[in-house]
């Protein structure tokens, strides 16, 4: 849309549409709440290890609530980062033109809707399109 007009686009030149269907908050915050699982356990066996080395002791009842309170931090921070990555889904692909076609990045295109929330729609096209 130029200006408020709306140009109309061949079918044949239409490689995949794509909806977005949300974002990868839940795919980040497992993928890091993975790893802070990991470091917060290693960390803590590490750290209970060289106290109990040099003749300290530790209070096993608090392991848990660091390992799980690591986790989680992390976990968020993984949310924050992949709430601002949309993940789309394609609803439409045209397969005898993928061989053919030139590559790049596809147009996304946000379109508005009355009700509070938008949807995405991402267009591929064919950019050899002769009009036959």
């Amino acid at each position: 849309m130029a200006a408020g007009k709306y140009q109309k686009m061949p079918a044949s030149s239409i490689l995949r549409i794509e909806q977005q269907t949300g974002t990868e908050a839940g795919e980040w915050a497992l993928y890091l709440g993975g790893a802070g699982l990991v470091g917060s356990l290693l960390g803590v066996l590490s750290a209970k290890s060289d106290a109990t080395s040099l003749g300290g002791e530790v209070d096993d009842s608090k392991l848990v609530p660091i390992v799980l309170g690591l986790t989680a931090a992390a976990a968020l921070i993984g949310a924050a980062i992949g709430s601002g990555q949309k993940k789309y889904r394609t609803v439409y692909d045209a397969p005898s033109k993928a061989t053919t076609s030139t590559s790049f990045a596809p147009l996304r295109i946000k379109i508005a809707s009355p009700a509070p929330r938008s949807i995405g729609i991402g267009l591929s096209l064919n950019l050899n399109y002769t009009g036959r």
